[in-house]
């Protein structure tokens, strides 16, 4: 959860604690993800639930879990490995 609220600070380039499509376009190309405009306007819809025009940090969370737990479903998540 750390790693997530860190991402969401870096992609807030104005401080806002809210991400407007530009911040997460920018973000997203900051990680080396190349996305169409057509990509984007879908990524954004999906993390922006409420249709304000910004992601706040709950919607960004909300999200990603969905995206984890989608991943698990569909055997892409490794499991970490547990030392003995």
């Amino acid at each position: 959860m750390l790693s997530w609220h860190r991402t969401f600070r870096i992609y807030d380039d104005n401080g806002s604690r809210m991400l407007d499509y530009d911040e997460l376009k920018n973000g997203v190309k900051d990680y080396g993800v190349n996305m169409s405009k057509d990509e984007l306007d879908e990524l954004f819809k999906c993390f922006d639930k409420d249709s304000s025009g910004t992601i706040s940090f709950d919607e960004f969370i909300l999200a990603l879990r969905v995206c984890f737990q989608l991943c698990c479903i569909l055997g892409l998540c490794r499991p970490k490995s547990v030392s003995k």
